[in-house]
Order: C-alpha cells, then sequence, then structure tokens
C-alpha cells in the first residue's frame, strides 16, 4: 500500500486528530507532511535494513549492507504515542509489547553471554590436578651406584665433560650433600632430549669405572664410603625467615590480630573488645538475647570462657531472667527494688516471692503486690472468687484460728477445726462465747438451702434458654441453606444468560480493537518514518552547522598563528637591531678611545701620524672581521628562528587538519549510526507490531476462556446497556441479601 493511500484513509478516519504538544515540540507536526506529500507511491524497504520514504524527493534512500542487532537499540519513541486512543486494552497492549520484547531481548543476551562463558572455559588449557600426574610427566633417570673401590673422580674429568653436559644439569643433579651412590636424580623441569642422553652416558662412565658393582640391596658397602668414591658438593640453603604468626580479621571492627587472641565461633572470630561489647548489649536489650552472630546463639560455655566475672555475673541473671516467659517472672513488689526474684525464692505453697534483700516485704505470685495478710485472699485470684461465692450459698464458714472453710454435715453448732479451734457454727465466734441455740443453726442452714435451690433453678433456667436459642439457630441456618440454594440457582441462570452476552460482546469489542489497532499502526509508521527523515535533517544541518563553525574557528586560528608568527620573527629583527646599535656604539667608543690612546703614544714622532693611521686600519679590519662573523651568525640564528616558527605553522595546519579530519569521521559515523538505527527502528516496530498481534489473540482467547468478570470487561457496562433484561432476570426470584435477616 502506497504511502499516499494511507495518509487518505487516515484523513478520512482521523479528521478531529490531535499530536501531543510534547511530541510536536521535539519531532515538529506530521500532519504538515501528510498535506505535502506528492502523490506518487513511494515504496517501503523491508527486513530491517532501510528507512522509510523521506521527506524530501531528492534524498536517496540509504541502506546497512552489514547485518544491524536492533536487539542493542531502543525501540523508537513514536510506538509509545497514542493519541486519540483511551482504550485500557489498547493502551495496555502499547506499553506492554514494547516491555515484552525488551525483556525477551534481556534474556536471550544474557544467554548468549553464559554460553560465550562456557565456551572459553572449555576452550582454556587444562592442568595436572594432582602430584601423581606432575610425576608422571618428570624424566626418568636410573639409580647408579658405584662401586666398592672405584676410582675418584677429579674435577678435570668433571670439567671435560662440560661442553657434552649443561653445568645447571650438573649442578642440580650433587645439588644434595650426599654421595652419588645414594643419591637419587629429581629435575624440576624436563630437559631437552639430547641433554638427557648425555647425562646418562657421562652418569655411565661414573659408574663404569669398576666392572664389579655391589647389588643394590647390599646396604653394609654403602654407608661409609671413603672420600675417593663420591663426588659431594656441599650445598646450603639459606636459612628461612621466621614465619609471622597468621592473622584474622575482626568481623566486628575489621581489624587484624593474632590468631590466638580471637574469640573464635561458628561463623566468625571477634577481638575480646567487641566480644565483650556484644554481650554487654545482648545483656542491656532482651530483644538481642541470647548472643548470635550470623543468627547462630553463641555457646553458654563459650561465652563465660571469655568475659570477665562481673559480666559472667550479669550474664547469668539475664539468662535466669530472660528464660522464663515474661508473664511467668516476678519482681520485687517495692518500687525502689524492683528486682527479678529467681523461682527458687518462690513460695508455690503460700504464693508469695521473697527476693534477695531479706528486709524488702514478699511479693505475691499473682497480683504481683505485696503479700496479702494471711486470713485474707488475693483479689486477682479468681478461684479464691468463685470458691467464697460458692461458700456463702452454701452456708459454709471460715475457721477463726486457720481460716480454712468449714462444712456442717450433722449434729450441733459446735464445731472443732483440724487445726484444734472450737467455734460456733451460727455466727463463727469461739466456742461458748455466743448464744446461739439448736434453732438459729436451723434457720441458717435453711436459708442456705434455700439459696442453693435457687442457683439450681437459676442454672436450669439459663441452660433452657441456651437450647432455645441453639435450636433457633439451627432452624435459622437451615433456612438460610435453602434460601442459598435458591439464589444460587437463580444465579447460575443469569450467569448463563450473562456469560453468554459477554462473549458475543466481548467479540465484537475485540474486532472494533483490532480495526484502531490497524489505525494505530498506519498512524505510527508514517510517525516512525517521519521521524527518521527529521533525525537525517536534523544530523545533516548539525554537521554542516559543525563543519562551518570549524571552518570560521580555523580560518580564525590561522589569520591569529600567522600574524602571531610575523610578529615574533618582527621582534627577533628588531632584537638583533638592537644588538647590532649596541655593537656599533661600541665599536665606536673602542676606536675613540684607541684613537686616543695612539695619538698620546706617538706624540712627537716623526712618522707618528703615519703609525697612527696603520693602527686604527689594522683595528678597523679586526672589526669588520668581527663584525661578519656575527652577521653570519645572525642570519644563521634568524634563519633558525624562521624554520622553527614554519615548523610550528606547520604542526598547527597538522592539528587543524586531523581536527577537521576527526570532524569528518565522526560525523561520518553518526550518519553511519543513524542509518543502523533507522533499520533498528523499523526492524523494532516490525517485532512490536507482530508482538500486538499476539498479545491481542492471546488476550480475546482469555476473555473468551473466563466464565467470571475478565480482567479487561465489567457487567456494570451490561447492566447499563440492558437495563430491561436485568430488571427481568432480578424479578423472577428473591435477593438473596434481601432474604437474610437483619
Amino acid at each position: 500500500m502506497s504511502v499516499t493511500m494511507t495518509l487518505v484513509e487516515m484523513e478520512e478516519d482521523f479528521t478531529d486528530l490531535t499530536i501531543p504538544a510534547d511530541y510536536i515540540k521535539f519531532y515538529g507536526d506530521p500532519l504538515s507532511l501528510v498535506a505535502g506529500l506528492d502523490s506518487t507511491p513511494t515504496q517501503w524497504k523491508g527486513k530491517g535494513k532501510a528507512v522509510g520514504p523521506s521527506v524530501d524527493d531528492e534524498q536517496p534512500t540509504v541502506t546497512v549492507e552489514e547485518e544491524v542487532d536492533w536487539t542493542r537499540y531502543n525501540p523508537p519513541a513514536a510506538l509509545h504515542t497514542t493519541p486519540n486512543f483511551h482504550d485500557d486494552v489498547l493502551v495496555h497492549i502499547i506499553k506492554t509489547s514494547i516491555d515484552r520484547i525488551q525483556a525477551r531481548n534481556a534474556a536471550e543476551h544474557r544467554k548468549r553471554e553464559e554460553e560465550e562463558e562456557q565456551r572459553k572455559k572449555s576452550s582454556e588449557p587444562t592442568t595436572p590436578d594432582s602430584e601423581e600426574d606432575a610425576a608422571a610427566k618428570e624424566p626418568y633417570l636410573p639409580i647408579i651406584i658405584l662401586s666398592d673401590d672405584p676410582q675418584p673422580v677429579s674435577i678435570s674429568e668433571v670439567q671435560a665433560h662440560l661442553d657434552e653436559a649443561d653445568k645447571e644439569d650438573l649442578e642440580n643433579l650433587f645439588s644434595h650433600d650426599t654421595p652419588v651412590s645414594r643419591m637419587p636424580f629429581d629435575f624440576d623441569t624436563k630437559p631437552k632430549k639430547g641433554r638427557k642422553f648425555k647425562l646418562a652416558r657421562l652418569l655411565k662412565r661414573l659408574a663404569d669405572r669398576d666392572s664389579e658393582t655391589p647389588p643394590v640391596g647390599d646396604s653394609s658397602k654403602n654407608e661409609e664410603p671413603s672420600s675417593s668414591s663420591e663426588v659431594t658438593i656441599k650445598y646450603e640453603e639459606p636459612p628461612l625467615p621466621p614465619t609471622p604468626p597468621e592473622e584474622v580479621e575482626c568481623v566486628s571492627c575489621l581489624d587484624d590480630f593474632p590468631q590466638s587472641a580471637l574469640v573464635k565461633i561458628t561463623c566468625h572470630s571477634y577481638c575480646t573488645p567487641c566480644f565483650h561489647r556484644l554481650i554487654t548489649t545482648a545483656c542491656q536489650n532482651e530483644q538481642q538475647w541470647p548472643p548470635k552472630c550470623c543468627l547462630n546463639t553463641i555457646p553458654e560455655e563459650t561465652t563465660l570462657a571469655h568475659i570477665p566475672a562481673d559480666l559472667q555475673k550479669t550474664f547469668r541473671r539475664r539468662a535466669e531472667e530472660w528464660a522464663l516467659p515474661a508473664p511467668d517472672r516476678i519482681y520485687c513488689s517495692r518500687p525502689t527494688c524492683s528486682r527479678f526474684i529467681p523461682t527458687r525464692r518462690v513460695n508455690h505453697a503460700t504464693r508469695t516471692a521473697r527476693c534477695s534483700h531479706r528486709s524488702h516485704p514478699p511479693t505475691c505470685t499473682l497480683c504481683r503486690g505485696p503479700a496479702h495478710p494471711t486470713a485474707e485472699a488475693c483479689p486477682s485470684d479468681r478461684d479464691a472468687a468463685l470458691t467464697e461465692a460458692l461458700a456463702a450459698d452454701a452456708g459454709w464458714m471460715h475457721c477463726g484460728a486457720c481460716h480454712a472453710l468449714v462444712e456442717h454435715r450433722e449434729a450441733c453448732q459446735h464445731m472443732t477445726c483440724r487445726c484444734g479451734h472450737e467455734f460456733c457454727y451460727v455466727c463463727a465466734l469461739p466456742w461458748q462465747t455466743c448464744g446461739c441455740t439448736m434453732d438459729s443453726l436451723a434457720e441458717k442452714l435453711a436459708a442456705a438451702a434455700a439459696r442453693v435451690e435457687a442457683r439450681l433453678l437459676r442454672e436450669a433456667e439459663e441452660e433452657e434458654a441456651v437450647r432455645m436459642v441453639e435450636e433457633f439457630e439451627r432452624e435459622e441456618r437451615l433456612k438460610q441453606e435453602l434460601l442459598r440454594a435458591e439464589a444460587e440457582r437463580a444465579e447460575a441462570e443469569q450467569r448463563a444468560e450473562r456469560e453468554a452476552i459477554r462473549q458475543s460482546e466481548v467479540k465484537d469489542r475485540f474486532e472494533k480493537l483490532r480495526r484502531q489497532m490497524g489505525d494505530l499502526r498506519e498512524l505510527q509508521d508514517v510517525l516512525v518514518g517521519w521521524q527518521h527523515d527529521r533525525e537525517v535533517e536534523v544530523l545533516k544541518g548539525d554537521g554542516a552547522a559543525e563543519e562551518e563553525a570549524l571552518k570560521e574557528r580555523q580560518l580564525r586560528e590561522r589569520l591569529e598563528y600567522d600574524q602571531t608568527a610575523r610578529d615574533k620573527v618582527q621582534a627577533r629583527e628588531i632584537s638583533f637591531k638592537r644588538d647590532y646599535a649596541s655593537r656599533v656604539a661600541e665599536e665606536r667608543d673602542v676606536e675613540a678611545k684607541y684613537m686616543l690612546e695612539l695619538q698620546a703614544f706617538y706624540e712627537g714622532r716623526v712618522e707618528g701620524a703615519e703609525m697612527v693611521g696603520d693602527a686604527m686600519t689594522l683595528l678597523r679590519r679586526q672589526m669588520d672581521k668581527g663584525w661578519r662573523a656575527w652577521s653570519q651568525w645572525r642570519d644563521g640564528e634568524m634563519a633558525a628562528y624562521q624554520a622553527r616558527v614554519d615548523e610550528e605553522r606547520t604542526i598547527q595546519e597538522e592539528g587543524l587538519c586531523s581536527v577537521k579530519a576527526r570532524l569528518e569521521d565522526r560525523l561520518a559515523e553518526q550518519a553511519r549510526e543513524a542509518t543502523r538505527r533507522t533499520a533498528a527502528e523499523m526492524k523494532w516496530a516490525e517485532e512490536v507490531w507482530r508482538e500486538r498481534e499476539a498479545m491481542m489473540v492471546e488476550l480475546e482467547r482469555e476473555e473468551l476462556d473466563d466464565e467470571e468478570t475478565g480482567s479487561w470487561y465489567s457487567f456494570r457496562d451490561a447492566e447499563e446497556e440492558l437495563p430491561g433484561e436485568a430488571d427481568a432476570s432480578g424479578s423472577g426470584s428473591e435477593s438473596p441479601s434481601a432474604a437474610i435477616p437483619a
């Protein structure tokens, strides 16, 4: 399809199209491009290797010969624009499609990097993994054992073979202070093939001095070899410096300490001050108890072994206190003390506890206040309160001595407690101190029986009320179950009807979304192409401006440097002129002084004037000779200075040319990068629209498969569009919420 045809359709479908102001501010108005396009169709290049049609007809289409990795570039900004499109599904697809492609590209990049790392690791050469593998690669040399009486080997004979065997190999051969008959041969590196055979021949000559050789196992002849039968070269290794003690870093202060000075825990090591600080902090705050390192509890034995005595005492107290749950802890009731009372100082029989200060009163274990008198019960003791209520109803009495409860079973009102105290059951006074009779006892027992009967009747009434409430609730639950079943049946019918309506509307809606998606694609394709042309124009304009600015700047620099060079040469010439003037003045002074001296010297002589003239002529010749030498030196200096100035001018010109060349290279690289980015963005647009089409199909399938309210659809819209059907479906049965009683 040609661009002009697409734009005509866009003008028909989007007559009220508005472009965002921020987009126009940065890229310009693409609709002005639509009005100025020629009606001639322009073909677009594909496969991510070309740009779209240009605004300027004379601008040739730029192609990229090499393959462009489009995943390394960002997507074009036009793919994010959604002018006059407000549908939630469309906006979601447009925003999510680019994110999904970027996430997929990032995963592919990571996978390629991991494969490259694996390939590099597999291509690395392998090294011997064990000492056996390394030893297997060393050359094998036989052990040579000399005879009982071998001829001594002189140093001259050894020196005669130095041209065949390397001196370094001989030093390695006799590097231990042992006779040859006991010395195995061990080389650090693998010798060359020719060198190995030379050493073997040399050792064979040393061993074949005597035709008779002792057996290998005969150690009696090898224990004390004579000095003439062994070649011993002593080599003493320098003593190794003492190994410094290994230091380990403290995990808290990060300082290094000897390993013996640290406290080693399961996971880390602490210096002594840091360990004390750790334990002290744990003893001060229950949130940090017990002391831990990396969530590992420090053993109590380790802690007590590395802390001072006072901290040990505090640690044991905290361990005993915080080992109990907070509700079970008992503290001294005196506010000025409030010290924790250990369990060993708690009397469970009397329900009291006493702290270490014996002068402080005991503490009640129930209310945590001061202990109560023996005859009084703790107000916080719920069991005692219930017992007292039961005793009051049953008419039980307390013993006046031990305060124990006593129940009357039979006989008179004379009661004898287990503690031996005798009292009256009617008034609780000591026996024979009151005037109570058997009638008083009968009245008391009758009143108690009446209270017990009333209590039992009250409990029976309460049980009957509870039973009736439970029966009513059971009937209500059954009624609600029936109503709920009826409501579910009606809801199932309504749901089936709504599902049919929903699927039909989902299909219609996605068909509409596809048309909008096609229109948006045409618009974004035009925006992407217009953006590419705009970037090319901006790039060309910026490049031309930079080249023009560089040209003007370099012209100014050339003029300035030419003027500077002329000023330098002129200043040097002026300095030489000043030097020449000073030399001329000095020569004139010398001539005048010399003339006066000559006239004074030849005064009164016959030929004095002639001799003065000859002397002055000789002086002038010498001065002329010096002037010519100075003039020659001046000309050489000026020529050298001019050469330096010209050289500096040449260097500056080369620098200007280099700057110009770098600018041209940078502009060319920018043009190539713009071409690559254009191809990558075209590929981006192709991949994004393919992803958006796939997402549209996926969302439509999810909407059709979802029987309940979908992610992009609400039944509220259907109820608003179909009020008659909603009313009809709601009038067939009673609403569940209305059927449930308040």
